[in-house]
């Protein structure tokens, strides 16, 4: 259990560990520039990114969040997810795909 720093307003650390995200990616097009718990990343063609994990989540089954880092009316789509890496691809609002400086970060229980 965690308390404040006047010893008030306790939490379980399995709480605190349950709700921190396990992986997440800061990268230009696929570069990682800075992460945590990411191995390596794939270019798959232009806009269309996998990232690695250094440790593999439980199931596939986990949340995932993504947001472009530029104005370019650019979407960002979560087009796989497995226990060792995810897919996203980088499309503008006509489905074109394009690269773009992107971060992601995901929630859910490592193996």
């Amino acid at each position: 259990t965690l308390n404040d720093a006047s010893g008030n307003n306790s939490i379980a650390t399995s709480f605190v560990a349950g709700g921190s995200a396990k992986v997440w990616f800061h990268g230009t097009d696929n570069v990682a520039t800075d992460s945590l718990n990411v191995s390596g990343t794939t270019d798959n063609g232009a806009g269309d990114y996998t990232i690695t994990f250094s440790n593999a989540m439980a199931n596939a089954t986990y949340a995932l969040a993504t947001c472009i880092l530029e104005d370019f009316n650019m979407v960002c789509i979560s087009k796989s997810q497995a226990t060792s890496n995810y897919r996203v691809q980088v499309e503008n609002t006509s489905n074109a795909a394009g690269d773009s400086n992107n971060s992601s970060m995901l929630m859910g229980d490592l193996a």
